[in-house]
């Protein structure tokens, strides 16, 4: 792998669009014998299910990417089964509790130790929200609000109840009103019988700080040039 990220560097490094970008990744399943595999998350289902996790990295620029680190992530019940996972072919010496995080620290501390050249490092919130690992990348390190939410959180209008400006038209049962029972008769019967009240269009925002903390968006810390005497 060392040498695949030699070669990466030498096509995609170097230039201000270049980037270390780190991920994880899941590998189902079905016995328990393989090494790290174990009940967990796996992002490339989206749920808990028996598989081997693992940390990743790929050096990037425009829409070219190259994987060049990985590590295997030992869940705790691996790292206290140590004949479990010398039958596993682990060596000993990676017997060690680390959590992604610390894996993926590793993998940036280890590009730049080869000499890799990247502008900046791309993490997804759930590595962006360890504030020991931005501050390990760089001392100023901030999750990068331009980059982070791209997103409007819908399409239509969201209403709000009571306002005096409404459309024509527009009405509905207002939030937090509580349901009637359904009583027989037509669908029609029951929706002319609902309480019509004013209802106002509004239009949600991303910007807004409740909105941010409620979204896992992309970490991007901008201006981490991998030479190590920027970061001390």
């Amino acid at each position: 792998m060392r040498q695949v990220a030699s070669e990466a560097d030498r096509l995609l490094g170097g230039h201000p669009d270049s980037c270390l970008l780190i991920d994880e990744s899941g590998f189902v399943k079905k016995g328990k014998d393989s090494a790290g595999v174990a009940r967990q998350w796996c992002g490339r289902l989206g749920k808990l299910e028996n598989c081997q996790a693992g940390v990743f990295a790929a050096s990037c620029r425009a829409e070219r990417q190259i994987p060049i680190d990985g590590r295997l992530y030992l869940p705790k019940e691996w790292v206290e089964n140590r004949q479990r996972c010398r039958q596993a072919g682990i060596p000993e010496t990676e017997i060690v509790a680390r959590s992604k995080a610390q894996h993926a620290l590793a993998m940036v501390q280890q590009a730049r130790a080869d000499g890799l050249r990247f502008a900046w490092v791309g993490l997804d919130g759930g590595y962006g929200k360890e504030p020991w690992l931005l501050r390990a990348l760089h001392p100023r390190a901030r999750p990068s609000r331009q980059t982070s939410i791209r997103t409007r959180l819908s399409t239509r209008p969201i209403h709000s109840r009571a306002s005096p400006n409404v459309p024509p038209g527009a009405a509905g049962t207002p939030h937090g009103c509580k349901r009637k029972p359904l009583a027989s008769g037509s669908i029609s019967d029951w929706h002319g019988s609902r309480d019509r009240v004013p209802w106002r269009g509004v239009r949600a925002c991303a910007r807004s700080r409740e909105l941010r903390r409620g979204l896992a968006g992309v970490v991007s810390l901008r201006g981490m040039a991998s030479q190590p005497s920027e970061y001390g």
